[in-house]
C-alpha cells in the first residue's frame, strides 16, 4: 500500500501549466490579436467565446484571432483529462459584426480554404481578401487546425453561400463552419455546419446563411 500511495503522488507532481502569455487581459482596440500559449506539453483544447477553434495543438502555439464586440473569453485546457487549464478575458472595443464565419479543423499541417459567396456573386477567399460590398477574409491560415475567419461589417441582406477548398494535408479531416449572424444583438443566430473531408484539392459546398 505504501508503494502505491507513493507512485500516486509522484505522477500527480508531475503536471505542467498551461499558460496564456498573451493576450494579457483588460482593454484592446484592434480587431485582430495573437493568441500566444506556452510550450505546454499536453494536448489542447481551445476554446474561444464559446466555440471550440482549436481541437488539439502540442506545446508552443501562436495564432491570430479575430476579437469580438465588447467581451472576449479565451480558455485553453488540456485535452486528455482536463487537469490543466488557463482562462484570460478582455474587452474590445471594435466594430460589430453582421456575419462572422469560423472554419476550424482537427488536423496539423493541413491547409483548408474558406470560400464566401456574397448576394452579389462576388466569392471573398485568400486571393480575394477584400469585396465591394464590405466581406472580407481576415484570418487565414494554411498550417492547421485554423481558425480562418471571414466577416462582414455591414448589414447586406441576401444569402450567403460557404465553400470548402482542401488544398491538401492529412487524408481524414474533420471541418467545422459556425456561422454567427448579427453578433452580440438580440438577434443573434449561431449555425454549425461539420463534414468529413477525404479528397485533396477539391471544393466542397457547405451550405448558406441568409442575412435579413
Amino acid at each position: 500500500m505504501k508503494y502505491f500511495i507513493f507512485i500516486l503522488l509522484f505522477s500527480t507532481s508531475l503536471s505542467f501549466p498551461i499558460e496564456i502569455s498573451t493576450p494579457v487581459g483588460g482593454f484592446i482596440h484592434d480587431k485582430i490579436f495573437t493568441l500566444d500559449i506556452k510550450d505546454a506539453p499536453y494536448l489542447m483544447k481551445i476554446t474561444f467565446n464559446g466555440i471550440p477553434v482549436i481541437a488539439k495543438a502540442q506545446g508552443s502555439f501562436t495564432r491570430e484571432m479575430l476579437a469580438s464586440r465588447g467581451y472576449n473569453s479565451i480558455v485553453v485546457a488540456d485535452y486528455k483529462n482536463l487537469q490543466s487549464s488557463d482562462h484570460i478575458s478582455f474587452y474590445a472595443d471594435v466594430p460589430p459584426t453582421s456575419l462572422k464565419i469560423f472554419l476550424f479543423w482537427d488536423t496539423d499541417n493541413t491547409d483548408l480554404d474558406l470560400h464566401v459567396k456574397e448576394p452579389d456573386g462576388t466569392e471573398c477567399y485568400y486571393g480575394h481578401k477584400d469585396t465591394p460590398l464590405g466581406g472580407r477574409l481576415d484570418v487565414d491560415v494554411t498550417t492547421g487546425y485554423g481558425p480562418e475567419v471571414y466577416t462582414m461589417e455591414y448589414p447586406n441582406p441576401g444569402i450567403y453561400e460557404i465553400l470548402i477548398h482542401y488544398y491538401g494535408g492529412q487524408e481524414l479531416t474533420e471541418a467545422t463552419v459556425v456561422a454567427i449572424m448579427n453578433e452580440g444583438t438580440s438577434k443573434e443566430k449561431r449555425t454549425t455546419f461539420t463534414m468529413m473531408l477525404t479528397k485533396q484539392d477539391t471544393t466542397i459546398y457547405v451550405g448558406k446563411v441568409e442575412l435579413k
